[in-house]
């Protein structure tokens, strides 16, 4: 499920890829990389708040995984923009 969501993501069908991406989530517990995946896919949605959830928690469970720190940095940094 993980990786038909970000095939649908990268084609732009971005509810689906999160559908796909909440489904493997409650499948598989919580996974850094799949918080991950979700973070990037609610923040492409402009679901800002859902975004830096899913990160904080891949953050939480990962501390040393950058991408995520690199994810949420990107979400922070719209929530700035928007403000």
């Amino acid at each position: 499920l993980q990786l038909l969501g970000l095939v649908l993501a990268a084609r732009g069908n971005l509810v689906e890829a999160a559908d796909l991406t909440e489904r493997a989530i409650e499948i598989g517990g919580d996974n850094p990389a799949i918080l991950n995946n979700l973070g990037e896919i609610r923040r492409q949605q402009n679901e800002l708040a859902a975004a830096e959830t899913a990160l904080r928690r891949a953050i939480e469970l990962a501390p040393k995984f950058v991408e995520a720190h690199y994810n949420l940095g990107l979400v922070k940094k719209s929530q700035e923009l928007l403000d």
